[in-house]
């Protein structure tokens, strides 16, 4: 290690035989160990109950665990084997052991757990596959009329993830990306006409939710919320007028473009997780979504109810 004083002030070299410690302004110590007879600088990622140290030894990274008696050198091939013999007193370490990889912020969340006695629940970055079903009901405005359309069960599929905000939080940002087809169609028809609606409609949607988990044993259960992203990628929308006047019935057959492809909005959602594994979960969830044409055309809402399973893997 070397230090000055100023920027253009001479270099005083420190060796790990010199100093028992040090520490840089970006929050990392070191401290000198001895390691096989060799006296080395080594980074601590993590104090308390065990200790975890990092440093590079001909430009591979060796990681260390230490207690109040000795210090290991964690061998990459057979860490997670060691882990647990370490924190032989936490079962749950077992499974744990197997979220983990070896490196300089992975393993130390577990380290960090296991001193905090927190292993209770560990937050873990999730991915997965969507698959459920959704009801919609759509709105728009056309010549003046304000036509609603309830559609038809449609099948909703995409994926996931699913990232911890932080450390010890039981808050994650869910980003998904689905996609849903429904049909619709409408009578509606007065003295001098009648009007009948035959609408396709399939949109890819992009939500980001914050959710909050409470976790008890196997069973998580969740609300989640935020914002949502849509394209329609198809937004067909026929349209029969049959009017009635004295030279007799006329019908006109139109293709309207009045939905927007772009639309923006909200969601709220509750459920559950059940863990299957330390891994592998299975959720289901009842989420409202309303959105809105933001193209600014004609307008149209999107009022969605969802019924959704997922399965991380």
């Amino acid at each position: 290690m070397t230090f000055s004083e100023t920027l253009n002030s001479s270099l005083t070299i420190y060796k790990p035989e010199d100093i028992m410690e040090y520490g840089i302004d970006d929050g990392n110590v070191y401290l000198s160990k001895n390691i096989e007879g060799r006296q080395l600088f080594l980074r601590r990622l993590a104090r308390g109950k065990l200790n975890l140290y990092s440093t590079k030894i001909d430009g591979k990274l060796k990681l260390y665990l230490e207690d109040d008696t000795q210090i290991t050198l964690l061998e990459k091939d057979k860490f997670r084997d060691q882990i647990k013999t370490w924190m032989v007193d936490l079962s749950e370490t077992a499974d744990l052991s197997r979220l983990v990889y070896y490196n300089q912020k992975s393993l130390p969340r577990l380290v960090k757990y296991y001193n905090a006695s927190a292993l209770s629940f560990f937050p873990y970055t999730r991915f997965g596959i969507i698959i459920g079903t959704s009801s919609r009901k759509l709105n728009l405005e056309y010549r003046g009329f304000r036509p609603s359309f309830k559609s038809n069960i449609g099948v909703t599929f995409g994926g996931f993830i699913d990232i911890p905000n932080d450390e010890y939080s039981k808050i994650s940002t869910r980003i998904e990306l689905t996609y849903k087809s429904h049909t619709y169609s409408l009578h509606e028809e007065n003295s001098f006409i009648e009007r009948d609606y035959a609408i396709e409609l399939a949109t890819i949607n992009l939500p980001i939710l914050l959710r909050l988990r409470q976790y008890y044993s196997s069973l998580q259960p969740y609300f989640d919320f935020g914002f949502v992203f849509g394209f329609n990628v198809k937004n067909n929308i026929k349209l029969t007028e049959t009017t009635f006047n004295n030279n007799g019935t006329t019908i006109t057959e139109l293709d309207l473009d009045i939905i927007d492809t772009k639309e923006f909005g909200g969601a709220l959602g509750v459920g559950f997780d059940y863990q299957l594994n330390y891994k592998r979960v299975l959720g289901i969830e009842l989420r409202y979504q309303f959105t809105f044409g933001i193209e600014g055309r004609i307008e149209h809402t999107i009022s969605d109810l969802q019924i959704l399973a997922s399965f991380s893997f």
